[in-house]
């Protein structure tokens, strides 16, 4: 039952696929109905379908009756995350973590409310304490949590600290992709391109077919104009058929469409209108 809930999720986060999300979800809800696992995954399929009313109504009928349960605060909590305000997210947060404080997802739920603008100046020492928390939980989180660490510096500015986080990612475990993506993002910030793409080849070099990888190779093209090489790499993230990538059809349609190259995109239109099952924007929109 677990693993079938598990199975829903994924193939949602990964495959974008509802269909195989929601056949998973029946095979689990008819072995334990109200099992926490089988409840989140019913409830981030209604997240993921946009009825944030069923979902919310599911995750609070299960905290009903059991009120510590961790998996289901953590989904009442991304909930808010998708659709509040980062303050509302925090209270959410605390509120979770007051009933399941060992629930390691809470303490990763609110670190991303905490790296928000409109919140990180005031709770930057929140924040830290929070990583040093979730990585005395899990020690398997310690490579991530300094990432995600790394992260909320650099996306508010402050570049210096950010990499001695990522580059500490780095020395953790050298061998994972993860920090060298993130630090080519920084350093493209920076408007550091050649070091940028030295740090995009060592994650490519590690892991050549991870979409999130292609993803930041898109985009420091797009920063330096190399339009046809980020289109190049947004197709080669499509083609990995995970990771939203009916989204990158979508897109990569759209700005062959905006390049007057109208045939073009009509073919790559036709490529994610074949996948029905997918929830993704409808590309020929742009026509």
């Amino acid at each position: 039952m677990p693993l079938l809930a598990m199975a829903s999720r994924v193939a949602l986060a990964w495959l974008e696929d509802s269909t195989a999300a929601e056949r998973y979800v029946r095979r689990a809800l008819a072995i334990s109905p109200d099992a926490p696992p089988v409840v989140a995954a019913r409830a981030y399929l209604r997240m993921w379908q946009g009825d944030r009313k069923e979902a919310d109504q599911l995750l609070a009928d299960s905290l009903h009756a059991q009120a510590a349960e961790g998996i289901t605060q953590a989904y009442c909590v991304m909930s808010a995350l998708w659709w509040d305000s980062p303050e509302v997210v925090e209270v959410r947060a605390l509120e979770a973590l007051r009933q399941a404080p060992y629930e390691v997802a809470l303490y990763q739920l609110l670190m991303l409310a905490y790296a928000t603008p409109d919140l990180f100046k005031e709770r930057e020492a929140q924040l830290r304490h929070l990583a040093v928390q979730r990585t005395a939980l899990d020690p398997d989180e310690a490579y991530d949590t300094q990432i995600d660490l790394g992260v909320a510096f650099r996306d508010n500015g402050e570049h210096e600290r950010a990499l001695d986080l990522l580059q500490g990612a780095v020395e953790m475990d050298p061998t994972r992709a993860r920090a060298f993506g993130e630090i080519a993002r920084l350093r493209s910030k920076e408007k550091r391109f050649g070091e940028a793409a030295a740090e995009l080849d060592r994650a490519l070099a590690i892991d050549p077919h991870t979409w999130d990888t292609m993803q930041i190779a898109v985009e420091i093209s797009d920063q330096q104009s190399e339009i046809s090489e980020a289109d190049g790499w947004l197709r080669r993230a499509a083609e990995t058929g995970v990771g939203n990538s009916g989204y990158r059809w979508a897109t990569l349609a759209g700005r062959q469409f905006s390049a007057g190259q109208v045939a073009t995109a009509w073919e790559l239109s036709l490529i994610h209108i074949s996948e029905p099952t997918r929830r993704t924007p409808i590309s020929y929109a742009v026509f």
